[in-house]
């Protein structure tokens, strides 16, 4: 675990746990300082597995931590309320020159926007084809809105033989319009095109969580998947 996923805080709490069972504090004290000061919370107060850490002052100091860490940050205000209880949302992109935000459905297949008046309406067409709806980013200089989309058994009117199907879709951002699919390849694999960046020059990279890749789409030639990095 520590050589594969050092900092995952979930494997850290995990591999905490069996120092303290096994008589390694100093190491097990470690990781748990390091998830407190990370700002997570866990029952580590209770936990039976960390029963041997208790009296220990150290672990005092990190519960105290971890109890901090409980309060909850009141800084935020309400930008808006979807009152659609079964869109699913996965992705949430902002246009600053309209102020407008953008909600992927997962299970609904679509994207849905939000303007400053908190008016909601459907910004993508059932005729676009989209499955479900994932990773979304706003390109404000070239004014277009790129989504991450792929087939599979959570969305509504799923069909099995498309299971696996990814792509990402371009669209207009003033009109709603959709400018163009850029769709992975029947290969026989399965796909999840799940999130994307966009740089400063307009190219796109597209990650791909089930077939590892990364796609590269060029902002210069506009140009189908381009294999950027392949990960084994």
């Amino acid at each position: 675990i520590k050589a594969v996923r050092p900092g995952h805080p979930a494997y850290m709490y995990i591999l905490a746990c069996a120092y303290a069972l096994n008589g390694n504090k100093e190491e097990a004290l470690e990781l748990l300082g390091k998830l407190a000061d990370m700002g997570l919370v866990y029952r580590a107060e209770t936990d039976e597995d960390l029963s041997s850490l208790r009296q220990n002052d150290r672990f005092k100091s990190i519960l105290k931590t971890i109890e901090t860490n409980r309060i909850p940050v009141k800084n935020s205000s309400l930008a808006f309320t979807v009152p659609l209880k079964d869109l699913i949302t996965e992705g949430v992109a902002y246009d600053p020159v309209s102020q407008t935000y953008f909600l992927s459905s997962i299970y609904k297949r679509k994207i849905v926007s939000i303007n400053k008046s908190g008016h909601i309406r459907d910004f993508s067409s059932d005729s676009d084809g989209l499955w479900s709806a994932s990773g979304l980013k706003v390109d404000p200089k070239r004014r277009h809105l790129w989504v991450c989309t792929v087939a599979q058994p959570q969305m509504q009117n799923f069909m099995p033989g498309e299971n696996g199907r990814s792509a990402v879709f371009k669209y207009d951002l003033e009109t709603g319009k959709l400018l163009k699919k850029y769709m992975l390849a029947n290969d026989n694999r399965r796909h999840w095109l799940g999130d994307l960046v966009i740089s400063r020059n307009g190219d796109v990279f597209v990650t791909d969580s089930l077939t590892p890749t990364i796609y590269l789409i060029t902002a210069q030639t506009d140009a189908t998947f381009g294999l950027c990095v392949r990960f084994c």
